[in-house]
């Protein structure tokens, strides 16, 4: 059976969603959604290699956890992003993470605009050591800094302050602790990571 490429998939009769297939005579025919071929759940994205020559702009090396997916005991925070800054061989290198640029622009405590991270975004994209430090004493990038190594320093971060979240296992959701199911599935926490 030959399925062709052209679908018209949005297409609802009494609101049963069709796709176009051909049958065994060669004519086009709307059949029901309900058995969609894995054919049409196949997608192929073509991606691009940077050339050999050209250097990385962000890390290889990369250690600040990533934004959405967090895992247990892995999350993003203040707290975090010191202990980043502190773990990398320069300032240079622990901003030049794709996840710790987003948490600077994210972040609840004192999110960065655009303008704010753009001298920061130049110096690493031409790996400036200098403007890196540079920007680093800035106003607003000094403060957040500041809180970073107050939330890493002060009691409460080093206690157990993380573990009054549980991950689901189902939709990574983060859980008050005393909930026995996830607020936002319903799975019950005996299945959660």
């Amino acid at each position: 059976m030959d399925i062709t490429v052209t679908l018209f998939f949005s297409q609802k009769i009494d609101g049963i969603v069709l796709y176009q297939e051909r049958d065994e005579y060669g004519n086009d025919v709307g059949v029901s959604a309900k058995r969609l071929p894995v054919a049409y759940l196949l997608v192929d994205v073509p991606c691009g290699v940077a050339p050999s020559t050209s250097q990385p702009r962000f890390s290889p090396g990369a250690t600040f956890p990533p934004a959405n997916r967090p895992l247990q005991d892995h999350l993003q925070s203040l707290k975090g992003l010191h202990e980043h800054i502190q773990n990398s061989p320069s300032f240079l290198e622990a901003m030049s993470d794709l996840h710790v640029l987003l948490y600077l622009a994210t972040n609840d405590a004192l999110p960065l605009t655009i303008e704010q991270l753009e001298p920061l975004l130049q110096a690493v994209r031409t790996r400036d050591e200098d403007a890196a430090e540079s920007w680093r004493s800035e106003g607003h990038v000094a403060t957040l800094l500041q809180l970073a190594a107050c939330d890493h320093n002060s009691p409460a971060a080093n206690s157990s302050s993380e573990s009054g979240v549980w991950t689901c296992q189902l939709c990574t959701f983060h859980n008050a602790a005393p909930l026995d199911s996830c607020e936002m599935c319903a799975m019950p926490r005996n299945n959660a990571m």
